[in-house]
């Protein structure tokens, strides 16, 4: 997590930056040491070149033949080295053990004498080196070589100290410096939570009320907050924390005072005694007000942006929905329009007027079944919502049973399935007629499209504790997998590689408009057996009663139950017409087709879409 500078913050780093500090005297020291190390070991000039001093020291007066034996020396130094790591190595040019690289410094410089004492300084990883030198005109020098290694060891120890003392306050500067970094005060409490030390002050931009910790105060025991300043379960405050004796890491709490209040963010690790028991904490805070602020700000601010996008991507994909909706929806009814059509094209010369009559009548009464499921899907799509109950009024589901066999009576014709309608008449249910009409040409349109040559559908409509539509086919059957999936939108099961036309929309269509009547589809399915869909609706007060609903009860033909051949038609009528009829067989052919007449006489010639 990012904590925001301020404006004032970042101000206010610029104008506090880390000067290296001048030690003072410090020069004049180590020249007063290197002059009296000389005067020791009797030479006329002495050099010191060390890390840790900072600059190299001569005492003596070096001709101008000589000024560059301070880089010449520098040179030679690493070349020579010996001995251990921290050793001092004497080379000279004069003895028994002379070094050449020495001597000839000595001839090129003019020198009398010269002894070099070099060691190796581990903490600045450098070569550090005292020369002792005299000018031709003095004299050797009367020091021996113990003397002059004692004179350097006492030089090394004293370099060394200086770097210790040099490195501690550096570290203070750099704990100084991380500590004003890391957060605007640092801080020390006992076991008691109270203040025992406070390094730093507020910023500048802090509220006026919140002054800086004191020593002896009490640490304000705020409720940890997230970075948005919203209090996380489960609720504790600061000093429940502490009492834990574990290591806080930006740990924010909400403190207030005289009414207002801030954000504070604390790091701190714990003190332990000798014995183990908590004496305090060790940290550091920063006010982080305008942080969290902001932050919840951009939250919220994002938050709204986020939901936007989500209403905004739910209305496109429920148009995208609602227009493959309409299209998949409307593709039977044409299929039965065009097809009567070209019926009438074809043979309207030698039909009879009845036929032409029936068929005119079949392709009205489809394109109003039309307008009924654009009414209907528009419905639908203004709500926006699955469970949305359209207009429900009672239906005879044997008549719209019967009415979804017409439309797909060609279907049925043209793979030799028969279709078989099972169930008394009426059977009542308050549904939306539009709806419940679709949802069973769905699937029955399923039914026929999926199944085998030569099988056979059967629809049976009953009325128990619940009213069932129950639509069973020969098909190939759905394994469990493809139940599982089978309501996802554009999912067709594996018949997207087959010749079959669809969309893979039906069955969540019939599964939504099911679930706008408060009913349900339940799914039976055995592979190479076939599949049975049963719609389930709920019972109401009208469906024990016909008289009350308005719908007159129709008598059930004799016979063997009430099973009606839909297709094939009976060889007889068949010859007579020529065609394939919807429903046939004894008086009650006659009479189903004398009602539909009358029905299609007494709806209106046109028909309007309201505007949407």
């Amino acid at each position: 997590m990012c904590i925001k500078v301020t404006a004032d913050e970042a101000l206010r780093s610029k104008n506090r930056p880390r000067v290296e500090r001048a030690a003072t005297g410090v020069q004049g020291e180590w020249e007063a040491i290197v002059d009296r190390a000389r005067m020791a070991a009797g030479a006329m000039v002495a050099i010191l070149s060390a890390r840790t001093v900072g600059t190299v020291i001569t005492s003596g007066t070096l001709p101008n033949s000589a000024q560059g034996l301070a880089p010449a020396i520098a040179r030679v130094v690493p070349r020579g080295a010996r001995g251990e790591p921290g050793a001092v190595g004497l080379r000279k040019s004069w003895g028994v053990q002379v070094c050449p690289d020495v001597l000839a410094l000595r001839g090129e410089f003019g020198l009398q004498d010269l002894s070099l004492l070099a060691w190796f300084d581990e903490s600045a990883l450098s070569w550090s080196w005292v020369a002792m030198a005299n000018l031709a005109q003095d004299g050797a020098l009367h020091a021996n070589c113990d003397q002059l290694r004692a004179i350097a060891e006492a030089l090394r120890e004293r370099c060394i100290l200086q770097a210790q003392m040099r490195g501690a306050t550096l570290l203070t500067q750099r704990l100084e410096d991380v500590a004003h970094a890391s957060g605007d005060w640092s801080w020390e409490t006992d076991e008691h939570f109270r203040y025992t030390w406070v390094h730093g002050t507020l910023p500048s931009g802090a509220h006026a009320v919140f002054r800086p910790p004191t020593i002896g105060e009490l640490i304000p025991s705020g409720l940890v907050v997230n970075w948005l300043g919203e209090v996380d379960p489960p609720m504790r405050d600061l000093h429940a924390v502490l009492r834990q004796g574990e290591p806080i890491v930006r740990m924010v709490t909400r403190e207030y005072a005289y009414g207002s209040s801030r954000y504070v963010s604390r790091s701190a690790v714990p003190l332990l005694r000798a014995d183990g028991s908590l004496r305090g904490f060790r940290g550091s805070a920063r006010d982080v007000t305008q942080s969290i602020e902001a932050k919840a700000q951009v939250w919220h601010r994002t938050e709204v942006l986020c939901q936007a996008k989500e209403q905004a991507e739910a209305s496109s994909q429920a148009k995208s929905m609602l227009v493959s909706k309409m299209g998949h929806e409307l593709r039977t009814p044409l299929n039965a329009i065009v097809g009567l059509a070209q019926l009438i094209q074809t043979g309207g010369a030698r039909c009879e007027a009845a036929t032409l009559e029936r068929w005119v009548a079949q392709i009205a009464k489809t394109g109003w079944h039309m307008v009924d499921v654009l009414d209907m899907l528009m419905e639908l799509g203004r709500t926006g919502t699955v469970g949305v109950p359209l207009a429900q009024k009672p239906v005879d589901l044997v008549e719209v049973v019967r009415e979804a066999t017409h439309l797909l009576e060609r279907e049925a014709q043209a793979r030799a399935i028969t279709v078989a309608v099972h169930g008394p008449a009426p059977v009542l249910a308050v549904v939306d007629r539009r709806a419940i009409r679709q949802v069973v040409v769905n699937l029955l349109s399923n039914a026929l499209k999926y199944n085998r040559e030569g099988g056979w559908v059967r629809l049976t409509v009953a009325q128990c504790e619940q009213t069932r539509i129950e639509i069973q086919d020969t098909g190939p059957g759905l394994t469990q997998e493809q139940v599982a999936r089978m309501y996802q939108p554009f999912e067709r099961l594996g018949a997207e590689a087959s010749n079959v036309a669809g969309h893979g929309l039906g069955l969540l269509i019939c599964k939504e408009l099911v679930a706008s009547m408060r009913g349900t589809i339940e799914v039976h399915s055995t592979v190479g057996q076939g599949t049975t869909f049963t719609v389930l609706l709920p019972l109401s007060d009208c469906c024990g009663d016909s008289a009350d609903s308005g719908l007159a009860p129709v008598p059930a033909p004799r016979g063997r139950g009430h099973l009606k051949r839909i297709w094939p038609p009976d060889p007889e009528t068949a010859a007579k017409r020529r065609l394939p009829c919807t429903v046939c067989g004894q008086a009650a052919g006659r009479d189903r087709m004398s009602q539909c007449r009358q029905r299609q006489s007494s709806r209106p010639r046109a028909r309007h879409l309201p505007a949407r």
